[in-house]
């Protein structure tokens, strides 16, 4: 059976085509995904760098960049473009597997070879090199998988600006390596953040597979989508714009999809990093952990503000398409929790919001009665509003007054459409998103067991 891939490209690209173009790209696509292609002519161009590379017919004007498997019924789409510029991407570019992720790699051969020509032109006067081989010998480039004929031309960079300028021309996972290594990261560091991120990031290409390409794709993720059948093809391309419930970052898909944390978890990361998207694929796996029992509502997701989560219900409507399954999730702003939490303590009745400070000062000063402590309802009322509500802040002396700091949390930022590096880290310190490792199959509504 044929093993369809999708590159994040291709679908970034279809979504700018023509709806009509568009409705064609899935009648020849969906031969691929329903193993009925076999009458399809792929055609092989003369000169090209990779004879694997194939275009393929969409319509008189668009063709289709298919890399087809030498050894198996694999397939990965690349590309939809006019004609002649399929031809001249099928030409120009080659397909490599990642020595150290094992995952596939494209790379524009002529552009490489011409970026070098130049940059050897542009710095053969200038000593100054990014990636000198005294700070970074050949066998540590290649051990964080920067290839042989790349090592080169990163020889010639010299500096963070010329780097960033082979953006679209270098391996994706090749240039995320260096661009850690010019960011201050010691080898070890990349290894671990970067390297180790990509070759872990899926749990079904530890076994061995028949085709190489299939493993490779397999060994892709957050580059490629592997398609199992024309249901899930029409759903990917019905919504091209929403790239963030298909394609997930390495470092996002490990976070989102582990096991278990064996207690609570929190992802730090900078805005736009995609801690949202990790948040929501996050409670699709523990929804789909729950057994067949659990009662609805059971995983809760929560944010700061009505609209977030109005708009974190839109996403999950997205990114899950089983109505069952998405009954399993509770989305509710934290405010809207407290109230029903609140509510649910004085059987249900509605809740008497207090905003009188006259009254406010007359229930410290009942409370203060009741406890029997010494002190007065103004004292109490200012350490709620300017301590306990404010949260930390730091004095020049000591308070008088004991308790656990307070946790900063910022607003998450909402899914991109594209998954952007920089993903998720527990080691940045900006804003975070925090959820529970495992489903709790307690209403959602009910406050936790003290």
């Amino acid at each position: 059976m044929a093993r369809l891939g999708i590159h994040r490209d291709f679908l970034m690209e279809f979504a700018g085509l023509e709806k009509h173009v568009q409705k064609r790209v899935f009648e020849v696509f969906e031969k691929f995904a329903a193993a009925t292609h076999a009458g399809l002519h792929l055609e092989k161009l003369t000169h090209q760098r990779d004879p694997r590379l194939r275009t393929i017919r969409i319509t008189d004007f668009w063709r289709g960049v298919i890399l087809k498997s030498d050894q198996g019924d694999g397939y990965l789409l690349l590309k939809v473009l006019p004609h002649d510029k399929a031809n001249h991407w099928a030409a120009n570019h080659r397909a490599s597997v990642n020595a150290a992720s094992q995952g596939i790699e494209m790379r524009d051969d002529v552009a490489l070879e011409r970026a070098t020509t130049e940059l050897w032109a542009a710095t053969r006067q200038d000593g100054t090199r990014l990636f000198a081989e005294s700070a970074y010998p050949d066998k540590v480039l290649r051990s964080l998988g920067v290839d042989a004929e790349i090592i080169p031309i990163v020889r010639l960079i010299p500096d963070e600006a010329h780097l960033e300028a082979l953006h679209r021309v270098l391996p994706e996972q090749q240039y995320d390596v260096l661009l850690g290594l010019a960011s201050g990261m010691s080898p070890e560091a990349v290894d671990r953040e970067v390297v180790q991120v990509y070759a872990t990031a899926s749990r079904d290409a530890t076994g061995q597979a028949a085709d190489p390409l299939d493993a490779a794709m397999t060994h892709a993720r957050g580059r490629i989508a592997l398609v199992s059948g024309t249901e899930e093809l029409r759903e990917i391309l019905e919504r091209p714009f929403d790239a963030w419930r298909v394609f997930l970052h390495p470092s996002q898909y490990r976070i989102a999809y582990q096991e278990s944390y064996r207690g609570p978890a929190q992802v730090l990361g900078g805005p736009g990093t995609g801690k949202t998207v990790v948040a929501l694929h996050r409670a699709l796996h523990l929804a789909r952990r729950l057994p067949a029992d659990a009662p609805d509502g059971c995983i809760l997701l929560t944010t700061y503000t009505r609209a977030l989560a109005v708009e974190l219900e839109r996403c999950l409507g997205l990114l899950i398409a089983d109505d069952r399954l998405r009954a399993k999730i509770t989305v509710i702003n934290v405010d809207a929790l407290a109230y029903d939490v609140v509510r649910g303590t004085h059987g249900g009745s509605p809740v008497k919001l207090v905003t009188d400070q006259k009254e406010i000062k007359a229930r410290w000063a009942r409370i203060i009665r009741r406890l029997n402590l010494n002190f007065a309802d103004v004292f109490l009322d200012q350490e709620w509003r300017h301590v306990v509500l404010a949260g930390p802040r730091t004095c020049a002396t000591p308070r008088p007054t004991s308790r656990p700091p307070a946790t900063d949390a910022a607003r998450p930022c909402r899914p991109s459409n594209d998954c952007r590096r920089g993903a998720p880290s527990k080691r940045s310190n900006s804003n975070c998103t925090s959820w529970a490792s495992g489903p709790s199959c307690r209403s959602a509504r009910k406050p936790p067991a003290a």
